[in-house]
């Protein structure tokens, strides 16, 4: 499948869609967003990775039950053959996470197939830390008889 701008608009707005099905409880938008295979997976943050369409429908279905305020920028798209990637920032109740979302071409539409979403760690201004660290001597290197 050779890339044209309709079908990286097409890649883009379903993973806007994604977001909305998030930020509004959607369970049938989010259902139909997904791929109908066993092999499709989603690892939420901190959490261990699912995987089959009945284990990772039923986690955004909990999630879904009270969707947290969720918010996506800075998407940005890629596709190779039947497969687009689309890497963005995720916000969420003040914090900031990384997520790359996977979809495949399905013929008609693009229908995810992984969603992962990891915090990014942002520490403060080094000036704010203060550190206090004792130096200690450490021993020499040792011989194992």
């Amino acid at each position: 499948m050779s890339v044209s701008g309709e079908q990286m608009k097409a890649l883009l707005e379903a993973n806007a869609e994604f977001y909305r099905a998030f930020r509004t409880g959607d369970v049938t938008a989010m259902s139909t967003l997904w791929a109908e295979d066993e092999d499709i997976v989603c690892i939420h943050p901190g959490h261990a990775m699912l995987q089959g369409r009945s284990d990772v429908l039923s986690a955004w279905f909990d999630i879904l039950s009270s969707p947290p305020p969720v918010a996506m920028c800075e998407a940005q798209g890629q596709i190779e053959g039947g497969a687009g990637i689309v890497v963005c920032t995720e916000l969420i109740d003040g914090a900031r996470l990384s997520a790359t979302n996977l979809f495949r071409w399905d013929g008609d539409e693009w229908r995810m197939v992984h969603h992962h979403a990891s915090q990014i760690f942002e520490p403060s201004d080094e000036s704010d830390i203060e550190i206090d660290v004792e130096e200690e001597e450490l021993p020499g290197p040792s011989t194992i008889h």
